[in-house]
């Protein structure tokens, strides 16, 4: 979407030993006097890092001053575990605020995937431009799902604790698991639904040279689907999703087991 739209990405480059968190040298470096705008998701799809409130403030301290907006995508933030409280970026402070672009939607807390709504909270200015543009890309959201949202928004909680224990559960399960698998110790995330498996190990074995050759590996000989790293541009990994039940999650231990132990 940046290059289509005539802008050009600047990738901030995180690491595992920092829990894939962005770190405010690298931040620094990165900002230019042509940087628009940081996208930060928080927690992250892939990783499943969160930064926290300490981490934020950091961001902060460095763009605030700057003509720089920030869009954040906040879309798991009631995924969140190990009593860990989440830090909305725009709440830090009144200056944040005014240059935050914040976006979310239903698909993820709330499971309602194919109701395909989301929504944006920016200041007034920059949601009337957005809207000029979205109204001539894409059609509305049906009456169905605004309605269906409300309720989301509104209804009763408790579910949303229940799923977050869930989550944690399945998260601990497959995270133990993998790590006698592999021997190796795993970055546990502290968010949303996906372990980031560090692959580099296995490369260079039965023609597996990078992460897609891994997932093209366990999907045709395994029947496991994962996601390549390459995509997310971390070549070394891959990404797991604990969304599916416990019963499923038990099954595609014993599938990684056989797929490692032939890769060893």
């Amino acid at each position: 979407m940046i290059n289509f739209a005539g802008g050009k990405v600047c990738r901030i480059e995180t690491e595992e030993k920092d829990g894939f968190i962005v770190q405010p040298e690298k931040l620094k470096n990165a900002i230019t006097d042509k940087t628009k705008m940081l996208i930060l998701c928080n927690p992250s799809n892939p990783t499943g890092s969160l930064h926290l409130k300490k981490d934020l403030e950091k961001i902060a301290k460095i763009i605030e001053d700057k003509n720089i907006f920030v869009l954040v995508d906040e879309i798991y933030e009631k995924l969140i575990y190990d009593g860990h409280l989440f830090q909305s970026f725009p709440a830090l402070s009144t200056k944040i605020k005014e240059k935050t672009i914040l976006i979310n939607g239903f698909s993820k807390s709330y499971a309602m995937t194919g109701w395909r709504l989301g929504y944006a909270a920016a200041d007034e200015k920059i949601i009337m431009a957005m809207s000029k543009l979205q109204s001539h890309s894409t059609s509305n959201a049906s009456t169905i799902s605004q309605v269906a949202a409300i309720e989301a928004l509104t209804g009763e909680q408790s579910f949303i604790k229940r799923m977050q224990n869930e989550f944690q559960s399945r998260r601990d399960f497959l995270l133990g698991q993998l790590e006698k698998i592999t021997e190796q110790n795993i970055y546990k995330p502290l968010g949303a639904f996906y372990i980031f498996l560090n692959i580099k190990k296995y490369l260079g074995k039965n023609g597996i040279n990078n992460s897609v050759d891994m997932a093209s590996f366990l999907l045709d000989r395994h029947k496991i689907a994962v996601v390549p790293g390459l995509g997310f541009g971390l070549d070394g990994y891959i990404r797991i999703s604990y969304s599916s039940k416990m019963e499923v999650l038990e099954k595609a231990v014993i599938k990684f087991a056989d797929a490692f132990a032939e890769l060893n």
